[in-house]
């Protein structure tokens, strides 16, 4: 009997990571339709819409309709939001599944701690030689440590991040996760319950 979230239920983390992709799409451009526009209450002259001198009858939905200026388009394409709601419950399965993926597949590498005194890339770049990380890694600490964030942040394929900023999608993105003693005990404390 497998155990609940356990890494061979990717099925969940798959479907959380749809989601985060899902709430980052834009969607299409959007086409002011008439009542989206702004438009004064003055008259048919005003408008610019023609009338003789003296005529000060405005017509309904003046500067609105698509025919006079400023109209608006009929119909015209608004954006949509690509986002879907999940289950609190899915989404800690799917990171409890995503972590387990990690250290079945033996990409987790636990170290004592990670720091780095000043902006010094060559330490980050000393770390991953050191552990013969080769593709992408994420680096996680305990608390966003900027020293940490700022010298990984020249080298391509390296991601910095904090245990609450963690996500499903980053995880199985990089190939390696690379994660202090601190930060094991933070994920223990939240997921392993």
């Amino acid at each position: 009997r497998r155990r609940r979230g356990s890494a061979l239920r990717l099925g969940r983390a798959e479907r959380v990571l749809e989601g985060d992709l899902a709430a980052e799409r834009a969607g299409e451009r959007i086409d002011h339709v008439g009542l989206q526009l702004r438009v004064g209450e003055g008259t048919e002259r005003e408008a610019g819409i023609g009338g003789k001198p003296g005529e000060e009858r405005r017509p309904a939905g003046v500067g609105k309709r698509g025919a006079f200026e400023p109209g608006g388009v009929a119909l015209g394409p608004k954006p949509r939001s690509y986002r879907f709601s999940l289950n609190k419950k899915v989404r800690r399965l799917a990171m409890l599944s995503a972590f387990s993926q990690k250290v079945i597949d033996q990409n987790l590498i636990v170290i004592d701690s990670i720091t780095v005194e000043g902006y010094k890339t060559k330490t980050i770049v000393k770390m991953l030689d050191a552990l013969k990380v080769a593709g992408k890694a994420l680096i996680v600490t305990q608390d966003a440590d900027k020293n940490v964030y700022k010298s990984a942040a020249n080298i391509p394929g390296v991601k910095t991040a904090a245990v609450n900023t963690l996500n499903v999608y980053d995880i199985l993105n990089y190939d390696a996760f690379i994660v202090s003693k601190g930060a094991v005990a933070k994920i223990e404390e939240v997921y392993a319950k």
